[in-house]
């Protein structure tokens, strides 16, 4: 009988993996203009805060992106240099608040035709700005049951989350002034925790990481080397 519910268990178990544990990656890329890098410029970075309010937020996730492309561009031959927010922000925007920093496409745009802000980015010897973005959902669904009577009876019940992940990076190349283009990168990931009988399942299924990572791989691949239109 306890062999019997163990392969039970078992089996239930890997159908639910199947079937829900995993996660799921898509990415876009949209190209405007042709791109290249030379050995000496860097990429650096920097969060429109537009689609998050708590500013503790964007700083943790800003240090996270920025780990994610950074090890990707460190792998391409040869490997691209970056330069972090924290840095971008103190050299271009000195003494300036960090809600006060200009940081969507239009405003930072402007300011490229602007001399003194073309020099303190020629400081960091930057070629690209990537200006992030992160939208972040989950929410739950009960799914349970059971399956026949008395002694042979089974019954099952689970939970089961949809966490769904948006990070993007629109490359704003700063000696042509305009947008070369943007990388898109989504992951859903369906965790769930349940019980089976009397024992407790549950398979994690990050969203966070996988869409990070896909980022850095699009992006590398964006802008290292010579990309036509």
């Amino acid at each position: 009988m306890v062999m019997n519910v163990s392969k039970i268990i078992l089996i239930i178990g890997a159908c639910l993996i199947f079937a829900f544990g995993c996660t799921n990656i898509q990415v876009q890329k949209d190209r405007k203009i042709a791109t290249d890098i030379k050995a000496n410029e860097k990429v650096s970075f920097i969060f429109d805060r537009s689609s998050i309010k708590d500013i503790k937020d964007v700083q943790e996730l800003e240090e996270k992106i920025e780990v994610c492309i950074g090890k990707a561009l460190k792998k391409l031959n040869p490997p691209i240099q970056t330069v972090s927010a924290e840095k971008f922000r103190n050299t271009v925007f000195p003494g300036l608040d960090y809600l006060a920093v200009p940081s969507s496409l239009d405003s930072l745009t402007t300011l490229l035709q602007t001399a003194s802000f073309k020099e303190r980015i020629n400081i960091l010897g930057l070629r690209y700005l990537l200006i992030l973005k992160h939208e972040y959902s989950s929410n739950s669904e009960p799914i349970g049951g059971c399956v026949g009577g008395g002694a042979g009876g089974l019954c099952l019940a689970f939970l089961v989350w949809n966490n769904e992940t948006k990070i993007s990076a629109t490359i704003l190349d700063l000696t042509k002034n305009c947008s070369a283009g943007e990388v898109k990168a989504q992951a859903i990931g369906r965790p769930w925790v349940g019980i089976v009988l009397v024992f407790p399942l549950g398979f994690p299924a990050f969203s966070e990481g996988p869409a990070c990572d896909a980022l850095g791989k699009q992006v590398a691949n964006f802008v290292g080397g010579n990309h036509k239109k």
